[in-house]
């Protein structure tokens, strides 16, 4: 199996802010397809690290490309809890970009 992750940084701002884009508490491994998904707000992460799909998606859940076989799932998190994804980014991306 061969997997193509690219790295989604999901607040915008925080480089302006902090000067620092490239750090792994502003950014999520996804494959090209999610990683499109987010950075239109089809999805978002919570607050728990679940994934949420937006209710105006419509798809057929049939197809293995799916978004919706992801909702409610929790994603895999670094195993040093200073590396999970930052709160604050987190909620910017679901109160600025998801829909």
């Amino acid at each position: 199996m061969f997997l193509i992750l690219i790295s989604s940084f999901y607040n915008q701002w925080y480089e302006k802010i902090h000067k620092k884009k490239l750090l792994y508490i502003n950014g999520l491994a996804l494959c090209p397809n999610l990683h499109r998904a987010f950075d239109r707000g089809h999805l978002t992460i919570d607050e728990s690290y679940k994934v949420v799909v937006a209710n105006n998606v419509e798809e057929n859940t049939d197809n293995s490309s799916s978004l919706k076989q992801f909702e409610n799932k929790t994603i895999i998190l670094p195993n040093n809890l200073s590396h999970y994804p930052k709160a604050d980014n987190l909620l910017w991306h679901n109160e600025n970009v998801f829909k």
